[in-house]
């Protein structure tokens, strides 16, 4: 369970959600917004994703693993490469994520709010220290 203390941590971020699935994403953003960050985007395919990381300011990411026009682990490794922190969504299996983003944190789809926030604050805390 969350603590205020939690919940503010996301204040002030801007959050990237690369969702292609409108209904999953209006969740996600919905949520992101809730607890204070702004969202960036949401981006619906590997284009919009890739343009949306190289022309805003961006904390951190929420990206799911598979866009519809391919999968998003280039946009990861864009993101890795930049030091940004982003955590995995899926509606498939978390095993689908290759061995070099062991260290990820991947969420499968339905998740809550709960484990959507507190994996945004532990990737942002990771890549603090």
């Amino acid at each position: 369970m969350l603590d205020e203390a939690d919940e503010r941590r996301l204040d002030g971020l801007h959050v990237l959600v690369a969702e292609d699935d409108h209904i999953q994403c209006d969740g996600i953003v919905a949520c992101i917004t809730d607890f204070g960050a702004t969202v960036v985007g949401p981006a619906h395919n590997l284009s919009e994703a890739h343009q949306l990381v190289t022309s805003n300011s961006i904390d951190i990411a929420v990206v799911d693993i598979d866009l519809g026009d391919g999968d998003t682990f280039d946009l990861a490794r864009v993101l890795q490469s930049k030091g940004l922190p982003f955590i995995f969504a899926t509606g498939y299996n978390c095993r689908k994520v290759p061995p070099d983003f062991g260290h990820v944190r991947c969420l499968e789809k339905p998740f809550t709010e709960d484990a959507l926030v507190s994996s945004l604050v532990d990737a942002i805390s990771r890549t603090r220290h």
